[in-house]
């Protein structure tokens, strides 16, 4: 009896040892994975998940105290606690601006969403803006790479619950997508004499906000798996710029480790200085006293716009322009993927002539940009698009809508096919493409990968890779370089 109870005890003993440590233990998955409470900055939030419980989702997170009262027209600050937990299912409010609606070639799902119920407290534009959206994979749940989204809208527009601005894609190939608001129009860029004597932010504030919000993010992203030693930030339009911006500005070192630019290209323009922008603010606006431009009613902004629109050298966000942050070796010296559309002269004045394509000086702009870098010493690497699809027309015939225009290509890059357009099988597999370059992109900061064909990166060459129905690589002609280099006389280096 006591040989068969030392066996028994025995065989227990290597069933406890194998059950403890010879088998995988399944893992509790974490807490946002079903779109459940976690803590961040400023207390408890819940979310959603998508339809497929694939992707966890959590809308109007605030990333900053909201900027009204005695903090309007000042530079954001660090977010406010809340009580209880806070319902982050739905959009946070779009910053102050007026109406959107469609207009020339920008359809509907290049125009956020206006529908109330979508909305936290049913509000759609408000002064309270500054918060971001989260969408992470539920399958990996850790150290992902991040994408941080910075909407366009010429610096006096938009928001960040567009359509074809949604992550669930991206989170879908293990990216976690964020997107962000900030404030905009005069609330965001404004300067006037008063608001410069403060020394708190005038002229930047928007570009303050989008330096909050990656504040944040590295604080608080690895609760949503992302990795906050992997973060890229990519915008497009007046997101691009505000990307330039960021890699321009010292407060954001650390912050970002690769960027992408979408549709946009200052190396041949100027920043506004911050006291040029104060003598062209509204005059209506430039003689009030900073306390009567915070006794002002938010909707009175509305009528009034940044004209020369953006982020102005200050010496404290911003020390100098684009062009000459890289020349000054002051540019943060990260993997940096950027491109336009063939046709962004629509939206941009673009030199062209019987020998020179818009084509040929869009790439060739891109390509300065290498060129710059390059004699500067940067040691990391650059690669230029030209996205050159003909998109369809969308289903209600607006007039122009139909080409590679201004934003089109966030289509494919984000890989969100709105209703209103008849896409075909070589959109979706283009899309896929490219979206993988970007995926790519994000991991490594470098876009290649197996199955897609090789990009190199620039080396001042003017090469670039072509997006269309066959993607390759493609190079602007000496002649024409030289032409549009002449037309514009850029000081590279």
């Amino acid at each position: 009896m006591k040989k068969l109870l030392k066996l028994i005890c025995a065989v227990l003993a290597f069933l406890f040892v194998f059950s403890t440590f010879g088998c995988s233990k399944t893992e509790t998955p974490p807490d946002y994975a079903d779109g459940g409470e976690v803590l961040v900055d400023g207390g408890m939030i819940t979310g959603t998940t998508n339809e497929d419980k694939s992707v966890a989702i959590y809308k109007g997170i605030p990333y900053a105290a909201a900027p009204v009262g005695e903090l309007r027209f000042k530079a954001p600050k660090s977010v406010e606690l809340w009580h209880g937990v806070k319902d982050c299912s739905l959009w946070g409010a779009n910053a102050i601006q007026g109406n959107a609606s469609t207009f020339s070639y920008w359809t509907e799902e290049f125009i956020q969403d206006t529908n109330p119920d979508h909305y936290q407290n049913g509000v759609v534009y408000s002064e309270d803006c500054l918060t971001l959206n989260v969408w992470s994979s539920t399958t990996v749940t850790e150290n992902k790479p991040v994408l941080v989204f910075i909407h366009g809208g010429g610096f006096n527009s938009g928001g960040a619950s567009c359509p074809v601005y949604d992550g669930e894609t991206l989170a879908k190939r293990d990216v976690v997508f964020v997107s962000i608001q900030y404030r905009v129009g005069v609330l965001g860029y404004l300067a006037t004499d008063a608001l410069i004597e403060e020394n708190d932010g005038a002229g930047n504030f928007g570009l303050l906000d989008q330096i909050q919000a990656l504040k944040w993010i590295k604080s608080n992203i690895s609760t949503f798996g992302g990795n906050p030693d992997n973060v890229t930030i990519m915008g497009q339009s007046a997101g691009a710029g505000s990307v330039n911006a960021i890699m321009a500005s010292p407060l954001a070192r650390g912050l970002f480790n690769s960027a992408v630019t979408l549709s946009f290209n200052d190396i041949h323009e100027d920043w506004q200085t911050v006291q040029k922008r104060a003598k062209s603010a509204p005059s209506a606006l430039k003689s009030k006293t900073a306390a009567q431009l915070r006794n002002m009613k938010a909707s009175e902004f509305n009528s009034y716009g940044i004209s020369n629109n953006g982020p102005v050298v200050d010496g404290y966000a911003l020390t100098d322009t684009y062009r000459k942050s890289i020349l000054n070796g002051t540019l943060a010296d990260v993997p940096h993927l950027t491109g336009m559309v063939s046709e962004d002269n629509l939206i941009f004045s673009v030199y062209s002539s019987n020998t020179v394509s818009v084509t040929d000086t869009l790439m060739t702009l891109q390509n300065n940009i290498v060129t710059a870098k390059k004699n500067s010493n940067y040691s990391s690497d650059t690669y230029v698009y030209l996205f050159n699809r003909n998109v369809p027309q969308d289903n209600v015939k607006t007039p122009l809508a139909y080409g590679a225009k201004h934003s089109y290509d966030l289509i494919y890059f984000l890989g969100n096919f709105p209703d209103s357009r008849t896409f075909t099988d070589a959109d979706y597999a283009l899309s896929d493409v490219i979206t993988g370059y970007l995926v790519n992109f994000c991991k490594n900061g470098n876009p290649n990968g197996e199955g897609l064909n090789s990009w190199e990166k620039s080396t001042g060459d003017y090469s670039y890779m072509c997006f269309d129905e066959q993607c390759s690589v493609k190079t602007v002609s000496e002649e024409a370089y030289t032409a549009v280099n002449k037309h514009y006389r850029l000081k590279l280096g």
